[in-house]
């Protein structure tokens, strides 16, 4: 069966991409605490890649509800595409 280059690069993006998601999902379990973190707040991310930030959560797994997942939480810069172990947050948003 013949692969051109093409197909070779995204096999590698597709890997590249499934590898961040997994150490982001263990970066978010603290095996300490089985306290519930999925109605966490909204705040100030920082894509230390681009330089670009934007309001939100970065996704992370809950050690209570392992299956659960929130659509609107980062896996990735919405900008430059990076991982999001290069997302960082900054506090809760203020409610006006």
């Amino acid at each position: 069966m013949f692969t051109s280059p093409a197909h070779g690069i995204a096999r590698g993006r597709a890997l590249n991409s499934a590898l961040s998601y997994v150490r982001c999902q263990m970066d978010g379990m603290n095996s300490e605490s089985a306290e519930c973190i999925c109605d966490r707040t909204r705040q100030k991310i920082l894509c230390r890649s681009c330089g670009q930030t934007f309001t939100g959560r970065v996704r992370r797994r809950c050690s209570s509800h392992p299956n659960e997942i929130h659509l609107m939480d980062f896996e990735m810069c919405p900008y430059c595409k990076a991982p999001c172990t290069q997302l960082k947050e900054f506090g809760d948003l203020k409610k006006n």
